[in-house]
């Protein structure tokens, strides 16, 4: 019976170690990554989408996925991800270009919306990228607007 209370409890404590762990290297790699809304650009009949991020740690880290909403006015008009592994090092910043899949829903909405709108509206264009970043197996949620 004793023996059995040691292994729940040492499972118990490794459980917990591993959690604080985790808990511990998000804290430490939110701290030091940086994301930048870079551009919109058109290449070969194609909308790309470029996110500057900026690694502020004295490690390299490792990028698995990046995938998000562009929106604009409150309408999603498109979708962008990027599946390739990227490693940024540290103290360093790498530019990602991604494919923007349009949503045509929502971009029909956003025309709309912009060909209607008065003169002054359409003087700043807003564009907000919302997404989530997949970094050594943690996952961060960012949120940056791109101003024309």
């Amino acid at each position: 019976m004793v023996r059995g209370k040691t292994i729940v409890y040492t499972l118990g404590g490794l459980t917990a170690a591993y959690f604080l762990y985790r808990f511990y290297k998000k804290g430490n790699s939110a701290t030091r990554l940086r994301f930048i809304a870079d551009g919109i650009s058109i290449s070969k009949g194609k909308i790309l989408f470029t996110l500057k991020i900026i690694n502020g740690g004295n490690a390299a880290i490792n990028l698995t996925s990046i995938v998000g909403d562009l929106i604009y006015n409150g309408n999603v008009i498109g979708v962008v991800s990027n599946q390739t592994p990227t490693q940024i090092a540290a103290n360093s910043e790498k530019r990602i270009k991604f494919k923007i899949t349009p949503d045509l829903t929502g971009a029909g909405m956003a025309l709309y919306k912009f060909l209607t709108a008065s003169k002054e509206e359409k003087k700043d264009i807003n564009f907000t990228f919302k997404g989530t970043v997949n970094a050594e197996g943690i996952l961060f949620d960012f949120e940056e607007n791109y101003k024309f």
